[in-house]
């Protein structure tokens, strides 16, 4: 799902990267969580609000906390009550 630094010998499987590789994770969660985002804002638009709090709830994973992601998976549940009690 995210791109992974190259192994050095600082960094093995199962470690956290070494703090000067750190600096990747921030910028790839940030450009995986828009992507997420976009995603589900698109979805969202096209009434298919099922794969929409799919994503969202993925971008949540990214960013945990969000309050973006958190009101985007709000409305996307209203959205589905909504359409249930029609």
């Amino acid at each position: 799902m995210f791109p992974h630094p190259p192994a050095t010998q600082e960094s093995s499987p199962g470690t956290q990267p070494s703090p000067r590789m750190q600096h990747l994770y921030p910028v790839a969660n940030k450009d995986e969580f828009k992507k997420l985002m976009k995603l589900g804002y698109v979805c969202y638009a096209q009434r298919d609000y099922q794969t929409a709090l799919i994503n969202f709830n993925r971008a949540l994973q990214v960013l945990p906390d969000d309050a973006c992601a958190v009101q985007a998976v709000d409305n996307t549940k209203m959205a589905i009550v909504g359409r249930r009690t029609k």
